[in-house]
């Protein structure tokens, strides 16, 4: 096609957009400023004022209403008729009282989609009078250039800043002539601009263009112009219709919003962006009958319900219909890598059963678009409900050049061997135009022979999905030449289709190479989550012991509301720490409230196993026997001792008393008063400039700065550090791409000066421990911290308070164990992770900062050593040092994040032996597992014993079918196959296994009270003890 040709149909297709829209009159706008939440039927009570276009009428953050109302003219009979409207902000819209859809936000491609989608009526009658009524968004004030450096004299800039102003809104006729020529079009033309030169149907394109150029005459007053496109539909019509070959590409898609629970907007906002979506998809969906629109995510639904219980009932009823796609079988979209495992399986739980009872769907695939990386652990949990499998994209955004990720379709086998049909798309928020489609399907990274290919599609992250656009698109190319074939097809059948048999097989965690920075960034939230996760557990399994044996009833539906509390935040913006600062002032006060409810829950449920006594009763939800410093009041100075007569020394603290005391797993026991002599050895003593801590097992020196200079096991007298450790390094931490979201992997070359003052004193020379604390000063920041050894322990414990005041930094702490492994193990859900401790290859390069929880361990055959902490989760690992990403400062999109004041806890341990010895998970568990302590006497109580401390129990609690039977979730934490017996000390009638849904499996035999259970390397196997009645 040439020059003329190609710029006069540009002109054409310019001139047919100028051309949809004809304004029939004003829609004059009269508000007020939204003082609170409002529903419509308040809004409309409140006095309102003109707001005509240029009214300023609030700031960022704030909400206002707005009413207008028009008549249609008797001379737009016939016609569609629309509106352009312009209130400043995003808004909910309500037509004659009626959630209607939305006046999207400012991301659309195309100026004519803000108007094309608010149809009132598609064929006028005349004299039709509309009352249409905006909630509208002030808008959010973000930090100006996203990664830029911050200069100190200016600090973070912000947009929005000024007020929100309304513009002109008017309603008028749609021109539909103009449109449907419009878009054939364009997909012609992006049809014939990709096809190769020689492509037989591109000279069948070029040439119809031509012809049609010499017929169409657009300057021709209204009536004939229209009758014009519709002459000039009929000329094209033969090319609009070309059949596609044989072996034509083809292409599933599916419409969807990518909904964020929150992100760059507060969570009250989002309940207003599920009104604006879902009513603008269900009046798309009945216009279009083919199409199809997937929406995931209960808490959004319940948003819905609650909210707009009118709109929820049209959802239901699309759904029932098959036209609305409920899918994705979770809570909300998680954070797979931060999130704990039962809080994995609690998102499936809760998820698919709101799914089931309240959208009336079996949910089958876990649908996992956004999500920053996905841990190994999910095949297991995936299958364990009974699901199809996985479909993604998220891998695919190598864009800091690293290794691309090899497979579309593929069977995934996690951490367990479980494998699943698994599928990578490569956008969730595409556009479906002819040249975007055919640069999704020449940019597959796999040519797998299938000529297939998936695509969601749809307005997303805040929300929107589909346009009228994209659905004429695909009608458009549902069978044309030259393009790939579209059809409608959802995620579960999508994912029966390629799972043909002959799928690789790709092991372990889909590892994303990219936003790294989200294992730290928001140290707070992640902190909350962690003991937010641990005292749940501790409250259910209590609450469920005491209902089991009959001594409490139990709090159901208060479990349920916390736990899905802490699972909505658990969304991969929020947990992440990638949102902003609202979000966060939102979610510590939501974690908060888990918390303080689990812990009062935990102590009420502990009670009911107690009398009222001098004693003081402590409950040890650890799967391991562990020793701890417990707080006690000053009765207990000179010590305790068991009704069993074991004796625990203490020491007095302040007005209150330490007690060091062994706990059995998962029991309580109750201390009395008593006089127990401190024979502990553990001692800090200062030698030159530096400091010795000793106990009967270790001795270590720490320099004045806190570095720990020589750690050595007596037993041996083997050095259990090669170089100084317990070293702060502090590295400029400015990203690419994305502020919140990344660390480089050339920050770690870029490490600053810390120009530090340090002070060192010992603030406990002996007893149960010895203490050391050491304050460095830096920059704009102080870290105390107070180096702490305790009795028979193997480790040291660094209990580190930070206020924090950098920005664009990254503060890690590392410690060379001298360990020269080629992977080091980190803790993951239900087990641990084997990753590259050296950058050899690519993808090795590519984890130099990984996600770990409790722990990360280097070992070789005869000793090891790990760095345990209490709420990080950024490690990376390289050439025997292990280091600990402990705070981030980054400025977008939350400009202040992480900067004020953190308490953190982290411990080095060394060992002789295998891991399995080691100690490392009871240390762990020790680290992060709350105990909980009520005065009174317990009746003895303990859950169970097992005969392989390598099985560890990841939750307790009773039945969702409300028939009272005790569920036990265990897993094998090792990476072995074993043979175990389980003895349960609760008094029961029989045991089966079930499914994590908690649907029996098989019936267990039991002889005196004990079973058995085989594990395979990893495997979580879920109980199900009957109520001896």
């Amino acid at each position: 096609m040439n020059k003329e040709i190609t710029g006069q149909l540009r002109h054409v297709i310019d001139a047919l957009a100028a051309d949809l829209y004809h304004p029939l009159g004003e829609i004059v706008l009269e508000g007020f400023s939204a003082p609170s939440v409002l529903n419509l039927r308040e809004a409309e009570t409140y006095p309102r004022e003109p707001w005509p276009a240029g009214t300023p009428w609030g700031m960022p953050w704030d909400y206002a209403w707005m009413f207008g109302r028009f008549t249609v003219p008797e001379e737009a009979r016939g016609e569609r008729i629309v509106m352009d409207l312009n209130p400043g902000g995003e808004s909910v819209l309500y037509v004659n009282g009626k959630v209607f859809g939305a006046r999207r936000g400012d991301r659309m491609a195309h100026p004519h989609q803000y108007i094309s989608d608010q149809a009132v009526c598609r064929n006028a009658e005349g004299g039709e009078t509309f009352e249409i009524a905006l909630e509208v968004y002030g808008g959010t004030p973000l930090p100006d250039h996203p990664g830029r450096p911050v200069f100190p004299e200016e600090g973070v800039t912000f947009t929005r800043t000024g007020p929100a102003v309304t513009g002109r809104s008017t309603f008028g006729w749609w021109n539909e002539e103009a449109y449907q020529l419009w878009l054939d079009l364009t997909v012609l033309r992006d049809v014939h601009d990709y096809l190769e030169a020689n492509d037989p149907f591109r000279e069948a394109l070029a040439d119809g263009f031509a012809r049609l150029l010499d017929t169409l005459d657009m300057e021709q007053p209204l009536p004939q112009r229209r009758q014009a496109y519709l002459d000039a539909r009929q000329q094209i019509a033969p090319l609009v219709n070309a059949h596609n070959g044989t072996f034509a590409a083809s292409m599933g898609v599916i419409a969807n919003s990518h909904l964020d629970y929150a992100w760059l907007w507060p969570i009250e906002e989002t309940r207003r962006k599920t009104a604006r979506t879902f009513a603008a998809v269900l009046r798309l969906l009945k216009e279009y009958p083919e199409a199809k629109f997937l929406q995931s995510q209960c808490a959004e639904y319940e948003l819905c319900r609650q909210h707009y219980p009118e709109l929820f009932e049209e959802v239901r009823e699309a759904i029932a219909d098959g036209r609305w796609i409920a899918d994705g079988g979770m809570w909300v979209e998680p954070d797979t890598n931060l999130a704990g495992g039962e809080a994995l399986v609690r998102q499936f739980l809760y998820g698919r059963r709101y799914f089931r009872e309240m959208l009336g769907v079996d949910s089958r695939v876990a649908w996992l678009p956004d999500t920053f990386g996905y841990s190994a652990a999910l095949p297991q949990i995936i299958k364990g409900f009974g699901m199809t499998g996985l479909t993604t994209q998220k891998i695919f955004w190598s864009y800091n050049d690293s290794e691309p990720f090899p497979h579309h379709a593929f069977l995934w086998r996690g951490l367990d061997g479980t494998v699943i049909p698994s599928y990578l798309h490569m956008s969730y928020e595409t556009a479906v135009d002819a040249k975007t489609v055919h640069t999704r399907w020449v940019s597959r990274l796999e040519k797998d022979g299938s000529r297939d290919f998936y695509l969601p599609f749809g307005q997303g992250d805040g929300g929107g999905g589909p346009t009228r656009d994209d659905l004429e698109q695909i009608r458009r190319q549902r069978d044309l030449q030259g393009a790939p074939r579209l059809y409608w097809m959802t995620p579960e059948d999508y994912l029966k289709k390629r799972n043909n048999g002959s799928l690789p097989i790709y092991r372990g965690e889909l590892y994303f190479p990219c936003h790294r920075g989200t294992y730290t960034t928001q140290a707070l939230i992640k902190k909350g989550n962690r003991r937010a996760e641990h005292v749940l557990r501790v409250w259910e399994m209590l609450a469920a012991m005491a209902s089991f044996t009959g001594r409490a009833a139990y709090p159901a539906e208060e479990l349920e509301s916390a736990w899905k509390l802490l699972l909505t935040n658990q969304f991969h913006d929020i947990l992440p720490g990638s949102s902003i600062a609202r979000v966060y002032e939102q979610a510590r006060m939501d974690i908060a409230r888990v918390r303080d409810t689990a812990v009062r829950g935990a102590r009420e449920a502990l009670l009911a196993f107690c009398r009222n006594g001098l004693g003081l009763t402590v409950f040890n939800p650890s799967s391991h026997r562990i020793t701890r410093v417990i707080l006690a009041d000053e009765r207990f100075t000179g010590g305790a001792v068991t009704r069993e007569g074991v004796r625990f020394q203490a020491a007095a603290y302040k007005d209150e008393a330490l007690v060091l005391a062994c706990l059995e797993p998962m029991s309580a026991v109750t201390m009395y008063p008593a006089e127990v002599p401190v024979h502990s050895n553990v001692t800090v003593r200062r030698q030159g400039s530096n400091y010795v801590m000793q106990n009967s097992v270790l001795r270590a020196v720490i320099s004045k700065k806190g570095e720990l200079l020589s750690m050595i096991l007596l037993q041996d007298d083997r050095e259990r550090v090669r170089t100084p450790s317990n070293v702060f390094h502090l590295y400029r931490d400015l990203p690419r791409h994305f502020d919140a979201w990344d660390i480089d992997s050339q920050t770690e070359r870029r490490e600053v000066p810390m120009d530090a003052e340090y002070e060192a004193e010992i603030t406990c020379a002996g007893g149960l421990f010895a203490e050391l604390k050491v304050t460095t000063r830096f920059s704009s920041s102080v870290i105390t911290q107070w180096i702490r050894l305790t009795g028979e322990d193997e480790q040291l414990e660094f209990i580190t308070e930070a206020d924090w005041q950098e920005r664009h930094r990254l503060l890690k702490v590392s410690f060379d164990t001298g360990i020269d492994a080629d992977n080091a193990d980190h803790k993951i859900q239900f087990g641990y992770i084997s990753r590259p401790a050296h950058r050899s290859r690519q993808y090795d390069a590519d984890r130099f900062e990984v996600c770990a929880h409790d722990w990360t361990v280097l070992r070789d055959a005869t000793h090891g050593a790990a760095l345990l902490n209490d709420c990080k989760y950024g490690v990376s690992v390289n050439d025997g040092v292990i280091s600990l990403s402990l705070l981030r400062a980054p400025t977008y999109p939350d400009a202040a994040a992480d900067r004020g004041r953190h308490r953190f806890i982290y411990a080095y341990r060394a060992w002789d032996g295998p891991l399995e010895t080691s100690g490392v998970i009871e240390a762990a568990e020790a680290l992060n597992d709350p105990l909980i302590t009520v005065p009174g006497s317990s009746v003895p109580l303990r859950l169970l014993n097992s005969s392989d401390p390598a099985v560890t129990v990841e939750s307790v609690k009773l039945s969702e079918d409300g028939t009272g039977d005790l569920v036990i979730r265990l897993y094998e934490s090792m990476g072995g196959t074993r043979t175990v017996m389980i003895h349960p000390f609760l008094p029961f009638s029989a045991v089966c296994t079930c499914s994590l849904a908690e649907d029996p499996q098989d019936i267990l035999p039991v002889s005196d009270g004990t079973f058995t259970l085989s594990f395979h390397p990893f495997q979580i196997i879920t109980l199900r003890l009957a109520r001896k009645r």
